[in-house]
């Protein structure tokens, strides 16, 4: 009987951990898509320095299309002297993974279209650490970026 019985509680907490590590995977996964697809966006749109602030590693490196480098205080400085206020903007994640809950990659495509009618589309990848419950941007860089006109 004692054999039974620590079997069972073997089994029994084996199968109950299994949906709380998918809910916590799932619960991260949100973030980050919420964090990569509305508010990185919205923060630029916005010139919200704050929400950018908080979405931005203190040791963020942005490697630009062109080469160039960009840190968080320069992308700070820049969105209080920049408006960006596209005509549409989609970011589609191509790319999302979590290791060990506290390091993420995310990818993809952004597509946007400006005020003029022009298009274009960027591919990005990004690179997030959690520390104290949040997700923060540590890198991002930004490749193929083409303009066109329908």
């Amino acid at each position: 009987m004692k054999y039974y019985s620590s079997l069972f509680i073997l089994l029994s907490s084996l199968f109950f951990q299994a949906p709380i590590k998918a809910e916590e995977d799932t619960s991260d996964e949100a973030q980050l898509r919420l964090l990569k697809t509305q508010l990185w966006q919205k923060a630029y749109k916005e010139s919200d320095k704050s929400l950018l602030n908080s979405i931005l590693h203190d040791s963020f490196q942005f490697v630009q299309n062109d080469g160039s480098i960009s840190t968080k205080s320069k992308e700070l400085d820049f969105i209080t002297k920049n408006h960006w206020n596209p005509k549409s903007f989609r970011y589609e994640i191509n790319r999302l993974d979590i290791y060990q809950k506290k390091f993420a990659v995310v990818s993809g495509i952004g597509y946007a279209e400006r005020q003029d009618g022009t298009k274009y589309q960027y591919h990005s990848s990004n690179h997030l650490i959690k520390q104290d419950g949040r997700w923060q941007a540590i890198s991002s860089h930004v490749s193929g970026y083409k303009e066109f006109k329908d």
